[in-house]
């Protein structure tokens, strides 16, 4: 922000309003600074009009700044980036120096942090950061038109069990040695007759819908016994439970197809998921300088996207899609329940 520093006068005759923002969901942090600027804005119509709204941050790879003013700009917005040590001389010199050691021990951090980067993913605990960070350098993220309409699509969920709780849908051509995910979908507090509506508006060929575990899970007292029944009243296409599974064998299995995926910009909130899956971090015994992670994932926005992502993955090594196991290895997995249980009347909410 600071690198005009000596322009900066020019501004003398404006009101400003300066934001600054921590990490969320690009799209909410989007959404909470506009309304803030919008509020502040309100305030100073009282006594003067509010000519400028300017949220900084930095680049932290792919994050919400990058998303609302980088990737998607709007109108009527502008983005300024420091990207070197022109204004050198109004810094203080240890900051310098610290910057300079940054540089040494972390150079993916300092390409974020300082040199306002945007050629990496690097959250700290993150699962799949190093392998769509190639992807993106690959030029495999963010393709126009990616789907073959000649060809067949698979969907793989991942269930919100809660009204609260999201539900992600991964649209998925496998070509060749390939997996396109040419379209993402995620919503809440929906039952399984909106998705199924949303299909079909979607006006996709389907081939099968792969479904996460809990899908089967039975509701005493339901009209319907569980969601899978209800989904396979609404499709005509086979709607497939896939067993339950460690988390391990899901994350696993993510990392091995990642490098054979290419997406489509519709799939942009799902890749940011995937950006953000990350351990859960112990806060006793982590230090500013070294963090020490939980073996599971923390549980936030990102996780339902991941996770039916990770369907993907089980699927392709295991399961057939098409009448073929397109990725099996010749080890079957240790299907063993470590997932959270969950009781009858938190499903029925979202039926």
């Amino acid at each position: 922000m600071f690198k005009y520093a000596e322009d900066f006068q020019a501004l003398d005759e404006d009101a400003l309003d300066i934001q600054g923002r921590k990490l969320f969901d690009a799209s909410i942090n989007r959404n909470l600074i506009t309304r803030d600027i919008a509020e502040h804005a309100l305030v100073h119509l009282l006594n003067e009009p509010l000519r400028h709204g300017m949220p900084i941050a930095n680049a932290h790879g792919h994050n919400w700044l990058w998303y609302g003013w980088k990737y998607e700009p709007r109108a009527g917005t502008a983005l300024f980036e420091a990207n070197s040590f022109d204004n050198a001389k109004h810094l203080p010199r240890d900051t310098l120096i610290d910057w300079r050691n940054l540089e040494k021990d972390s150079p993916r951090k300092f390409n974020q942090f300082v040199m306002n980067s945007h050629e990496d993913y690097d959250l700290e605990g993150a699962y799949y950061a190093s392998l769509m960070s190639d992807a993106l350098k690959q030029e495999r993220i963010g393709i126009s038109n990616l789907i073959d309409t000649s060809d067949k699509i698979y969907t793989f969920w991942d269930l919100g069990i809660r009204a609260s709780d999201t539900t992600a849908i991964w649209f998925v051509q496998f070509i060749g040695h390939g997996i396109h995910l040419v379209d993402y979908y995620e919503n809440y507090g929906e039952g399984m007759a909106h998705y199924s509506s949303l299909l079909n508006q979607k006006g996709y060929t389907y081939g099968a819908h792969y479904l996460p575990p809990d899908v089967s899970t039975r509701m005493q007292g339901a009209e319907i016994s569980n969601r899978l029944d209800v989904m396979r009243r609404l499709r005509n296409e086979p709607c497939i439970p896939v067993e339950r599974h460690r988390v391990s064998e899901r994350i696993n299995a993510t990392r091995d197809i990642v490098p054979k995926c290419k997406f489509d910009q519709k799939c942009r909130v799902g890749v940011e998921a995937l950006n953000h899956y990350q351990k859960k971090r112990n806060p006793i015994l982590s230090t500013e300088v070294k963090p020490v992670f939980f073996p599971e994932p923390l549980h936030d926005w990102a996780s339902n996207g991941a996770d039916a992502f990770g369907l993907i993955g089980v699927v392709y090594r295991y399961i057939p899609v098409g009448g073929q196991v397109l990725g099996f290895t010749g080890a079957y997995p240790n299907m063993v329940i470590d997932e959270n249980e969950y009781e009858t009347e938190d499903l029925l909410e979202v039926v």
